[in-house]
């Protein structure tokens, strides 16, 4: 079904031009891939925490938390994607990574595993 809404190509590409290089390609894209590697890096922390904290207290239910962290995640993407055009990409992002703080703090410190699952959220 995909392939009959696939525009059709009228011509093969030409063998003789030369394309862009594999220096000029990583030149245009270095930046957002960089971006979007810091982008992420949060998220990578939080669930390594999670089960590191887990297994360092010797709670069970890490996935409990993995998966109030996840859901948390996923609704706050879902909901909040508009504020970055209200409020500025900055600002969002300040918020978002003191929210990530907190929520590793509130993790570190926490006593109970339904605390940390609590945190997690």
């Amino acid at each position: 079904m995909i392939a009959l809404t696939l525009p059709k190509t009228t011509s093969a590409p030409n063998p003789s031009s030369k394309g862009a290089t594999v220096f000029a390609v990583l030149a245009r894209i270095w930046r957002p891939g960089l971006v979007l590697a810091f982008a992420t890096l949060p998220t990578a922390a939080m669930s390594g925490f999670i089960t590191l904290a887990f297994e360092a207290r010797a709670w069970h239910g890490a996935g409990a938390a993995l998966l109030a962290f996840s859901a948390a995640f996923i609704t706050v993407r879902l909901v909040g994607a508009r504020l970055i055009l209200r409020y500025g990409l900055m600002t969002v992002s300040r918020i978002s990574c003191m929210i990530l703080l907190a929520g590793q703090l509130s993790l570190f410190l926490a006593t109970s595993q339904w605390l940390s699952v609590l945190a997690a959220r």
